[in-house]
């Protein structure tokens, strides 16, 4: 007689296995949804919460604190807020070891596709010197806009991550492609940065999509920190018009989240936090 899979044992395995990729990481951060200003503050708080606990140094600290505004700044400024749920904006940040990786994802016109592949090639093909006096040119002819300066954001990410930037794009329709992006910080500057992969974001972003996965957090739990997962998490079911559900739903989580602050284990009893 084969074995049953119930739809239950199937979502643990699901869990579990993710719970078992993500465990190289000291933090992982995903998010697939709405973006505001107020959002952003929270996902750079954990993150600032999380690299205190690591013992990041602070340049580093400061490297990827950059990054993070610059690319959730991309992502509110150039989202689609009429977007289908499977087009919404999409934000990964991970650390392991001493690298950050932070990646976005977010729906943009197919018209735009060649001038900002354009411009991300040629930011790639620069050393850092040449970045630097191509950033000057830039500041000085450049008019900026609610949108941004025209690539001046992805210049400086160039140079203060050492590394080349990853990108794709991937159609959706004859009028709207999804952008992919990716900065990886280092603790050293290399000679010859690769720019990585984006095969694993991609991954992601289809199992959050096909699971219907708001938001992922994986790394130490604080008593402040889960003021902001909190926070976060409410604002994931607060366009439910089922007043009942909603507080089910956030109560239910405020227990879970009170849970591993107060009963995890502690791995290692001279760092704040339960991981």
């Amino acid at each position: 007689m084969g074995t049953v899979t119930t739809p239950r044992i199937e979502q643990d395995k699901f869990l579990y296995g993710l719970f078992k990729d993500l465990g190289d990481y000291s933090l992982s951060y995903i998010y697939r949804g709405s973006f505001n200003p107020q959002l952003s503050d929270r996902i750079l708080s954990l993150a600032e919460t999380n690299m205190n606990i690591t013992g990041e140094s602070q340049k580093t600290q400061k490297r990827v604190y950059f990054v993070m505004v610059e690319s959730l700044q991309n992502i509110t400024r150039h989202q689609d807020t009429k977007a289908e749920d499977d087009n919404t904006g999409f934000f990964v940040v991970q650390s392991s070891g001493k690298e950050h990786r932070i990646a976005t994802g977010n729906v943009i016109d197919s018209d735009q596709v060649d001038a900002l592949r354009g411009k991300l090639e040629m930011v790639n093909s620069l050393d850092q010197d040449t970045l630097k006096s191509y950033y000057k040119e830039m500041l000085s002819t450049t008019r900026l806009s609610e949108k941004g300066g025209a690539g001046l954001g992805l210049i400086e990410m160039a140079r203060k991550t050492g590394n080349k930037l990853a990108f794709d794009f991937q159609s959706i329709s004859d009028q709207l492609a999804y952008f992919y992006f990716q900065a990886r910080i280092t603790p050293e500057w290399n000679e010859n940065p690769a720019a990585g992969t984006l095969d694993y974001v991609k991954e992601i972003h289809r199992l959050t999509r096909e699971r219907h996965i708001s938001l992922i957090y994986q790394g130490f739990f604080t008593h402040d920190n889960l003021k902001s997962l909190l926070s976060m998490t409410e604002g994931s079911v607060v366009s439910s018009e089922d007043l009942a559900f909603k507080r089910k739903s956030v109560n239910v989580m405020i227990e879970l989240l009170q849970n591993i602050c107060n009963h995890a284990a502690s791995i290692d009893a001279s760092r704040e936090g339960k991981p």
